[in-house]
């Protein structure tokens, strides 16, 4: 209890059971998942310049991703569409979810 009467359930529930939660340091686990994001992000952007001749460096690409991955996520996927590459995402109302079956084998063929 504390000075006015009221029970810190929480507290009591670790003092209780203190292997039930640990939460010290997960913020780092968090990190290293983002981290392992921005790195994959950062690879495909690179390897979306060097395909398409775009100007530009790995730190550059790097801190956008950091920053402002939806922003770069949509950027790679309009330049994807323009040089015909088909979306990850196709939109299935339309019928055409086939498209990601031959998704592989269309960037094969585009890498090639």
């Amino acid at each position: 209890h504390d000075r006015l009467g009221r029970t810190d359930h929480l507290r009591d529930h670790l003092l209780c059971y203190p292997d039930s939660v640990k939460l010290d340091g997960i913020y780092a686990v968090a990190w290293v998942f983002y981290l392992a994001l921005v790195a994959i992000i950062t690879a495909t952007r690179i390897q979306i310049r060097n395909f398409y001749g775009i100007h530009g460096n790995p730190i550059e690409d790097f801190f956008a991703v950091l920053l402002v991955y939806p922003c770069v996520m949509i950027q790679l996927e309009t330049v994807s569409k323009e040089g015909g590459i088909a979306p990850l995402m196709p939109d299935n109302r339309e019928g055409n979810g086939d498209v990601i079956i031959n998704q592989s084998k269309q960037m094969e063929d585009t890498m090639a």
